[in-house]
This record gives C-alpha cells, sequence and structure tokens, in this order.
C-alpha cells in the first residue's frame, strides 16, 4: 500500500461506512464523479481495516491500463506473482487467492466495468474468504455487490467553515509556507470552494498552482480570486 503524501481531510462519516460495509461485504465498490476521492478514501480505509486480513491488503491501479487482457496480469503483479512458464496470470491470481483472507482493491475501474465485473465474479467464486473494493464512476453490476456514493466535501455555510475549505487551507499552508488566511482571506476562500462544488482533486490543484504574486496579495488583505488561478482545478 502506498503512504500517504498529504493529510487526510475529513470523510469521518464516509470511513465510518465503508469500515461497516467491509464487515458485511465481499464486494464493495466506492462511486462517484472524477476527483471526488474516492481513491484517497478506499486507501484510508483499507489501512485501517489491514489488522483484519491476515494475507494483506493489495492495490491493483488501473488508470493507465489499456486493455482489459491486461488486467489479470496487473493483478498478479499488484499480489507479487511472477511470471511462470505454462500457467496464465489469472490461474496465478486463482491460485494465490483461493485460501487466502486478503483484500483486493481495483482502483480506477470506470473504463474497464466489464472486464473488472467478470474478474471478480470469479475471484468471488473461487475464494471464500477474498474481498474486493473497488472505485468506479459506475458500478460494477453484479451480484452480491454492494454500492457507496462518495460526494463532494462539505461546504462553507456562512461563518461556519467545511471540510472544502479545510482542504483548501492545509494545502495552500503547505504550497506557501507560514500562510496564515485572514477572516476576508477564509471568505475568498470559501467563495472559490463552492466554485469549484467541493471537488477534492480541484481544490487542491487550485490550493498549489495559485501564483505567488496572487498570495502576495491575499497577504495585503484582497478578496479577489482571478478565473484564470482556478482553471487548472476546474477542468479536472
Amino acid at each position: 500500500m502506498p503512504a500517504e503524501l498529504t493529510s487526510f481531510v475529513g470523510r469521518s462519516g464516509e470511513l465510518a461506512d465503508v469500515q461497516r460495509l467491509l464487515g458485511q461485504a465481499r464486494l464493495l465498490t466506492l462511486v462517484g464523479p472524477g476527483g471526488v476521492g474516492k481513491s484517497r478514501l478506499a486507501l484510508r480505509a483499507a489501512t485501517e481495516a489491514a489488522t483484519d486480513f491476515p494475507d494483506g491488503v493489495r492495490l491493483a491501479e488501473l488508470s493507465g491500463l489499456k486493455g482489459p487482457y491486461l488486467l489479470p496480469g496487473v493483478v498478479a503483479e499488484a499480489l507479487g506473482l511472477p511470471s511462470r512458464a505454462g500457467k496464465s496470470p489469472i490461474d496465478s491470481v486463482i491460485e494465490h487467492v483461493a485460501d487466502g483472507e486478503l483484500l483486493i482493491i481495483l482502483d480506477t475501474c470506470e473504463h474497464l466495468v466489464d472486464a473488472c465485473a467478470l474478474l471478480a465474479n470469479l475471484l468471488l467464486s473461487q475464494a471464500p474468504r477474498l474481498k474486493i473494493l473497488t472505485t468506479s464512476r459506475q458500478a460494477l453490476d453484479i451480484p452480491g455487490e454492494y454500492v457507496l456514493s462518495v460526494t463532494p466535501l462539505g461546504l462553507p455555510e456562512g461563518d461556519a467553515g467545511g471540510d472544502a475549505l479545510e482542504l483548501f487551507e492545509q494545502r495552500a499552508a503547505v504550497a506557501v509556507p507560514g500562510l496564515r488566511l485572514t477572516d476576508s482571506q477564509r471568505r475568498t476562500a470559501a467563495a472559490l470552494c463552492r466554485r469549484l462544488d467541493g471537488i477534492p482533486m480541484a481544490i487542491e490543484l487550485t490550493a498549489v498552482r495559485l501564483r505567488p504574486c496572487h498570495w502576495n496579495n491575499w497577504r495585503r488583505g484582497s478578496t479577489t480570486v482571478s478565473r484564470s488561478s482556478t482553471a487548472g482545478g476546474k477542468r479536472r
């Protein structure tokens, strides 16, 4: 499992839901739009649940996969299985997981939904103690699948903050060490988070891409956020 490079913000309710559903389901899919934080939520939940899986938690990252025929090989690699002459990757995976109590994460399934559905169905039928956690923009739609919708971070309301604003402030403080927003600047940041619909990826990209001169304006109390400074995050 990859180590987290930045702090995890919010999602306490969703984390609890994932933990609860992992205890009930053998296949759980986190569904939501791009950039909403499905992968990050899955990784954090799996890390916290790692002690429930004596044979380990393994991540298969699928975003760069070009074709469904490559899927078994990627999963085999995630499991640390070497190539073996005369044995296909899918046979090696089935043999490895058959008696194991482990969790496999299939991350970013939306461009391979049918292939992931077939693979998940096959593995779960052959390995009674295996569990699979997937992230996708749509469900796999196979029997036994539990689906949890992942929504944007909570937006600021009035003078109250929200997870979206907390994320912006934390990432901005990394981009500009020592940055402390004034009340006026926090209101501007809150408006920006609402403009980005609370999508974590957009907020993170915006926080790190704002020009240094723009931060200088903020230090002087400016409350204007240019459209060009947020465009990068908005498109993702």
